[in-house]
């Protein structure tokens, strides 16, 4: 669903962007021009405009050096480009022409900041802004103007120019267009514990010591630049998932010629293992220039994640799925994507089918108690792909009843690791908090466990877990069969069966005009009973159902006839205190029948004659309930006990004497 905030939104942004290109243009001098009119050795950045993705075809290949990669409203390509002189000639001889941005490219970084308009805005009063759209523009920024960025509630993007690759055609998830609650995967949202999300973020953003390859070590960075925290960091993600049977694997790249690696398991599935839906978390983290390397809890941005990625994987590993569920914890994040940059070239070269792409990232902060998230697509038009996912989730939250507000935002979010999944065709999601409810701790070394709002996070966690659940192709096996009248053998529509899968959890089913039933059941043990008005309930105890096999049990109900003509009578009529009454009962109906007393004093008792005496005077109302296989029926009676009892219609009639 979108909302109708996005639509001004939207126009606002384009506002702002029409009116900055104005002013950035007219303050270089500079329009568009053919990139060979430059200065011949100077090296250049470049922002260079194509039609369409396709466009993107023909460059790849080249050996372009990308800073950032944006789509436009319209399905065009910006590319923003870090480009030698022979590489501008040959673009130029191309037919490409392209903006000049920066004719020497000054030593500071070049960050994508992200936020309202009006807070890029006040950056550009201290910063130079090279590119803007929408919510997102690219500066360059000293480390002083980082922090002011950063103070103004930006989110600041370190971008790393990295090859250009050619997309592959956008891919389609097979994903169900509508749900209904499951029990089985309620029972897993059951499962999930602020207490351990709690415990979980505490481990990765050094709160307190944590065992890693058999020795204690606090992890308390997990900047990617680091040498001991991100390996020691990685190494405890890598065990958390190995420690669920998962076949863990590290997948590896270069930053700054110096080798990282990323964490990637798979749950592997069982009938269509080559449909795999990823669920990724930037395991990453940083802080003030003067503290990443040592400090950098990161405990919003991204142990949340991470965190959740955990959880996650906790309970979905004790279910079995048709499809591949795989987990990914990325690093180089906060340098640019890179980690994912590198897993989703590999992963689209291979040809990995990956239909689907949950990113989370930021997702417990909550400081006004208005529930609200945030689910980015692509902008309208290019976003199909990804609008089934965000519906997905949006729908687990309004079917298991989670205290959430979703918003679906097609508006082309490029800061987390879905954007690098989207360069490469991959259908992808990025699910984070509310912006204008941002952490005010984000990138400093304040973000930490105690500024989380665990009610929001496990909630949050929850609505990621059921869209996994509901995206992997849950397998359950089936069990089937037929009820029918054991006197006649005709089938019996309407009845009742019913699989407990424990005492307090169960699957139900009415049987068909054919008597057929049907009930689809994740593997394991069952007690199953059949039920039917006018009918004799069975049971079936122990029944084994197996994932993917059809189990079969019938029922064959007798006939019952419902309880009817129930009637009790007393001697004496009007007992003393203390005096043995005896009570004798009647009725109709299949036997066997039982008989069910309540004497009205706190006692009770059961059978066709029963005794009982009262310790004091007074009226007692005595219920009998005769109840069978099929029904039952109730009646209810006076008691008076005690002489004064006894005589008080005597006394009443004396009272309307003249």
């Amino acid at each position: 669903m979108i909302y109708p905030s996005t639509h001004l939104r939207s126009l606002w942004r384009r506002i702002s962007i029409f009116i900055s290109l104005v002013v950035l243009l007219a303050s270089s001098g500079m329009g568009w021009r053919p990139a060979q009119a430059l200065t011949p050795d100077a090296p250049a950045l470049l922002r260079l405009d194509l039609p369409d993705q396709q466009a993107l075809s023909d460059l790849a290949g080249q050996g372009l050096n990308v800073y950032a990669q944006f789509q436009t409203p319209t399905g065009g390509v910006v590319l923003l480009l870090a480009v030698s002189p022979a590489q501008r000639d040959q673009l130029a001889r191309r037919g490409y022409r392209s903006i000049l941005l920066e004719r020497e490219p000054s030593q500071d970084e070049l960050y994508q900041l992200g936020g309202e308009p009006e807070k890029i805005e006040q950056a550009g009063q201290f910063a130079r802004l090279l590119y803007i759209q929408d919510r997102q523009a690219v500066a360059r920024l000293t480390p002083e103007q980082l922090e002011r960025a950063a103070g103004l509630g930006l989110r600041c993007q370190l971008l790393t120019p990295l090859p250009l690759i050619a997309p592959l055609p956008d891919r389609m998830p097979n994903l169900p267009a509508s749900i209904t609650p499951d029990l089985f995967i309620q029972l897993m949202l059951d499962q999930v514990s602020a207490d351990t999300l709690y415990h979980y973020v505490g481990d990765l953003s050094g709160e307190w010591p944590v065992t890693i390859a058999g020795e204690p070590y606090t992890i308390a960075t997990r900047y990617s630049k680091s040498d001991v925290p991100i390996k020691k960091a990685t190494r405890f993600a890598h065990d958390h998932l190995q420690s669920l049977g998962l076949p863990v694997d590290y997948h590896t790249y270069l930053l700054d010629g110096v080798e990282k690696r990323n964490v990637v398991a798979d749950q592997t599935g069982l009938t269509q293992p080559e449909r795999i839906f990823l669920l990724v978390a930037h395991l990453d983290s940083t802080s003030q220039s003067q503290f990443r390397m040592t400090l950098a809890p990161g405990a919003d941005d991204n142990a949340s994640g991470s965190a959740g990625l955990m959880m996650a994987a906790d309970i979905l590993t004790q279910y079995q799925f048709g499809c591949t569920i795989r987990y990914l914890l990325v690093t180089g994040e906060e340098q640019g994507m890179i980690g994912s940059y590198y897993y989703a070239q590999e992963a689209a070269a291979r040809g990995d089918d990956i239909e689907a792409v949950l990113n989370l990232d930021m997702i417990a902060y909550d400081a006004i108690g208005a529930p609200t998230l945030e689910l980015h697509t692509r902008y309208p038009g290019q976003s199909a792909p990804d609008l089934p996912i965000a519906n997905l989730f949006t729908d687990v939250i309004s079917a298991y009843g989670l205290d959430l507000d979703p918003e679906i935002l097609q508006d082309y979010e490029t800061f987390s690791d879905h954007k690098r999944f989207w360069d490469v065709g991959y259908p992808a999601i990025l699910a984070i908090e509310d912006w204008e409810d941002f952490t005010p701790y984000y990138h400093t070394v304040n973000d930490r466990l105690s500024s989380l709002n665990m009610g929001y996070y496990t909630e949050f966690v929850k609505a990621a877990l059921g869209t996994m659940a509901h995206m992997g192709c849950l397998l359950k096996g089936q069990l089937s069969g037929t009820v029918t009248n054991a006197a006649t053998g005709d089938p019996i529509p309407g009845a009742l069966v019913t699989a407990w899968y424990d005492p307090t959890h169960f699957v139900s089913a009415t049987t068909l005009g054919d008597g057929a039933y049907q009930l689809p059941l994740l593997q394991g043990s069952y007690d199953v009973s059949a039920s039917a008005p006018t009918y004799q309930g069975d049971n079936a105890l122990g029944v084994q159902v197996l994932t993917s096999q059809v189990t079969e049990v019938d029922f064959s109900l007798q006939p019952c006839m419902i309880v009817r003509n129930v009637f009790f009578s007393f001697s004496p009529a009007a007992p003393g205190t203390g005096e043995t009454v005896t009570f004798t009962a009647s009725a109709d109906g299949t036997q066997p029948l039982e008989y069910i007393w309540d004497f009205g004093d706190g006692s009770s008792g059961s059978g066709l004659v029963v005794t009982h005496s009262y310790a004091t005077t007074g009226s007692y109302t005595v219920r009998l309930t005769v109840q069978n296989s099929c029904s039952s029926q109730d009646m209810y009676k006076a008691v008076p006990v005690g002489a004064f009892i006894a005589y008080l219609p005597f006394i009443s009639h004396l009272a309307q004497l003249p």
